[in-house]
């Protein structure tokens, strides 16, 4: 009974495929089977259902938002869209080196810098910020036509010069690019 609670739809609840019962979305997405990625399937479902859906992640229900007008409700509302305890242990499965994975002794320091200038109240007047650093990261290194190899250093680089911005003010893109 709980569980056709669970995954039964409500009418309030954001379109999306309906799950099964023990790996929500992964089988009739193609993830499972290895017939799609989950960043195709992400673009697939965007194009299905609209900016907002659901996604069933195992028995875990996400809730995907693709518009920064979104970022804005959510980082503006955050009791509403506050983490869940389940969702934290198994992130690790799609992002190991997030941010929010980074525990122990190793990234202290870090995350007494970062998560302060990164929470929610705060990350609503830096969205300009943001957003301009990644148009600017879309012009200079993705190109069509163009296999890119070294899309982890790039994003990396994208990352710091964010974090820069925000907390320092300094552009570390101008500096690198001067040299």
């Amino acid at each position: 009974m709980y569980l056709k609670r669970g995954y039964s739809p409500s009418p309030d609840d954001l379109p999306g495929v309906k799950p099964h019962i023990i790996f929500g979305n992964l089988i009739n997405s193609g993830i499972l089977t290895r017939k799609s990625t989950f960043h195709q399937v992400l673009l697939d479902y965007q194009r299905r259902f609209g900016d907002k859906f659901q996604y069933w992640f195992g028995s875990y229900r996400c809730l995907v938002f693709c518009r920064i007008e979104h970022a804005q409700i959510i980082f503006a509302d955050r009791h509403t869209f506050e983490q869940s305890p389940l969702f934290v242990p198994n992130f690790d499965l799609l992002c190991p080196n997030g941010i929010i994975m980074l525990t122990g002794a190793k990234w202290k320091r870090h995350m007494r810098v970062l998560l302060p200038m990164l929470k929610r109240a705060k990350m609503i007047s830096h969205l300009e910020t943001i957003v301009r650093c990644a148009d600017r990261f879309i012009d200079e290194n993705l190109h069509p036509g163009q296999v890119h190899r070294d899309l982890i250093s790039c994003c990396q680089s994208f990352t710091i010069n964010v974090i820069g911005l925000i907390g320092f003010e300094y552009d570390f893109d101008i500096h690198v690019n001067s040299l």
